[in-house]
């Protein structure tokens, strides 16, 4: 199977944006307070950081499976194995419960 360059500069494009939205999950937080109530989590909605770090939380992970599927592409034939194990760590940190942080 051959994978063209568009693929991989796709997954290029990915990548830095794999590492902008790392940036966004870590300092995104720090733009709203953080509250006790159910009714101030509820109204959370209208915030426009939330929401942004919702999108964020959302894209990046598949941001980061397509840059990681490149990678396991390019190395198949020099290190089958390699990609392989690269592969299946990703898909297993990818489906990993989040961490509730307060």
């Amino acid at each position: 199977m051959h994978f063209g360059p568009t693929f991989y500069r796709t997954a290029a494009v990915c990548s830095v944006l794999s590492a902008v939205t790392t940036l966004g999950l870590i300092f995104l937080p720090n733009f709203f307070t953080p509250v006790d109530s159910f009714e101030g989590r509820m109204a959370r909605v209208h915030d426009p950081a939330y929401v942004l770090r919702s999108w964020v939380y959302f894209i990046h992970p598949f941001l980061v499976m397509m840059a990681g599927l490149a990678i396991a592409v390019r190395i198949r034939t020099v290190a089958a194995a390699f990609a392989v194990v690269g592969c299946s760590a990703s898909c297993c940190g990818a489906s990993r419960k989040p961490r509730n942080r307060r």
